[in-house]
């Protein structure tokens, strides 16, 4: 008989061995068998692409996912910045070139100017903005949209108090006004962002066309740089303390929308007559039942005559009623 084991050199792991001494013994393993992947590592990539594409042909999903992009990628660009005021980088060098360009370039009619812009970035006039819009929205029972509101303003106060207690940055010594509170970030130009943010962001949904659209989100957009800009003006923040500030109130804006999308209904589910709810109505006079939605446009060709005959037969039957000519089955 001849032997089946044989003295060979090592072979790949595609086929089966068993070392016993210094002989291999060979076993033929099938075609199928050498193609296993018992971790499942190279299905995962393609069950994670084929569920990313089932979740985002939902619009819901999109918009969900969309804006947890954005509220990551404002938070890469808080950190970056955080970064380089801690380390002294360039950044913050521009900070102290900027200050002092600006100190020797005031006037009296432009601090009186910024005094009134940067205003609209305080938090007492983004909270009575922010209220009048809530109360609009909830009178119209679009309760998920007026919850909106709340959340970003109470949000970005808390989250900008920590954050500014968490870096204790000094302000600048030039400053038009002495403040006693921290520098990093300005809290003006945090909740201006979120505020005016949300603003365009509802605005945004209402208009269908794509100019308006466009107006809206520059016009928010122009808001909130000039009351940036006021605040380096002024002399109360640092270059970097508005720049972070931004990035950090679209971080929060971009997470609230994101929980408003995900979770609005069923708040609204939870929160339509309840006691909060009903409080609300009285005290804003709303009315309990939802807004009215436009009704679909008819399709084309399609003809409204018989309509338009019943309505005007039921309509001369009422008159006749009245005038008590028209018989009574």
């Amino acid at each position: 008989m001849v032997s089946a084991t044989r003295r060979r050199p090592p072979i790949a792991w595609a086929r089966g061995h068993a070392r016993v001494g210094d002989t291999f013994s060979m076993v033929e393993l099938p075609t199928y068998a050498t193609r296993l992947d018992p971790s499942g590592r190279a299905a995962r990539p393609r069950k994670l692409v084929s569920r990313a594409r089932v979740l985002w042909r939902s619009p819901l999903q999109r918009r969900v996912a969309v804006a947890f992009l954005a509220a990551l990628g404002s938070a890469l660009v808080f950190a970056r910045i955080t970064e380089d005021y801690l380390t002294n980088d360039p950044l913050a060098r521009w900070d102290v070139s900027l200050a002092g360009w600006l100190v020797e370039h005031r006037s009296a009619v432009g601090i009186d100017v910024f005094r009134v812009v940067t205003n609209l970035g305080s938090p007492i006039i983004s909270l009575v903005i922010a209220t009048i819009v809530c109360v609009v929205l909830f009178r119209r029972r679009q309760i998920a949209d007026a919850a909106l509101l709340p959340l970003v303003l109470g949000g970005g106060e808390l989250l900008n108090l920590v954050l500014k207690l968490s870096f204790h940055r000094p302000r600048p010594e030039l400053g038009v006004v002495q403040l006693d509170t921290y520098s990093y970030p300005s809290g003006h130009a945090m909740i201006a962002t979120a505020t005016y943010g949300a603003f365009a962001y509802l605005l945004w949904g209402r208009s269908r066309s794509g100019r308006r659209r466009i107006l809206i989100s520059a016009g928010m957009a122009t808001i909130v740089l000039l009351i940036c800009f006021s605040r380096v003006y002024l002399g109360v923040h640092y270059l970097s303390d508005v720049l972070g500030a931004v990035a950090a109130g679209a971080t929060w804006l971009a997470f609230s929308i994101a929980l408003q999308v995900a979770y609005g209904e069923r708040f609204v589910a939870r929160f339509a007559g309840s006691r909060v709810d009903r409080f609300a109505r009285r005290l804003t006079r709303a009315n309990s039942r939802p807004a009215l939605r436009r009704a679909p446009s008819r399709r084309p060709g399609t003809t409204t005559v018989g309509v338009e005959r019943r309505s005007a037969a039921a309509h001369t039957g009422r008159w006749l009623r009245r005038a008590g000519t028209a018989p009574r089955d």
